[in-house]
């Protein structure tokens, strides 16, 4: 039925947090009691299934992982590494910056500040062998720069390994968010 001299409007609900105004949630299992990581795990999953029944639910996510995930460990020999002059410090940075990206500055670009992220080429970094030709400056008096570059593989040694996912904590318990 028309109704005359009617004003319609659309109003949007306010925004609730966690979900926002056009869905998704964000669920934390926790381990109040101190439950191990196998049982943390367990319980994520479980609900993570139980929610993929449900017809009102598109997609569920565990970010971050759970389980046993691949990890490359690096033993460093730091008797080689003083001995070449290196430094533990410009080890660390290095691979940090080659696999996980180290903020290393900051500009102003169109009035909006801007990091300046230090990261390795993807390409370069899927595997032991290519971590293993990462370089470290290490001093040399003979250099014309006064320092020269030597690869990881000079004083480490890296392979694969499998261990279980490290949990984030929520409220200072472990736990593993479901989304």
């Amino acid at each position: 039925l028309p109704v005359p001299d009617a004003v319609f409007e659309t109003l949007l609900p306010p925004t609730i947090p966690g979900i926002g105004t056009v869905g998704g949630l964000s669920l934390v299992v926790q381990a109040n009691e101190g439950q191990s990581a196998a049982a943390l795990t367990a319980v994520a999953r479980h609900l993570g299934s139980t929610l993929r029944q449900l017809p009102a639910i598109q997609s569920v996510a565990m970010p971050g992982g759970s389980g046993p995930q691949t990890r490359a460990a690096i033993s460093l020999d730091r008797d080689r590494l003083c001995a070449l002059g290196g430094d533990l410090d410009d080890v660390s940075f290095t691979i940090r910056a080659m696999l996980s990206g180290v903020e290393v500055g900051d500009f102003e670009f169109e009035g909006q500040n801007r990091k300046v992220v230090l990261q390795g080429v993807a390409n370069v970094r899927n595997t032991i062998e290519e971590l293993m030709r990462y370089t470290i400056a290490v001093p040399d008096a003979d250099a014309a720069a006064g320092t020269r570059m030597i690869p990881l593989s000079t004083f480490a040694t890296a392979q694969l390994t499998v261990a279980d996912a490290s949990l984030a904590r929520y409220n200072a318990a472990p736990s593993i968010t479901v989304t």
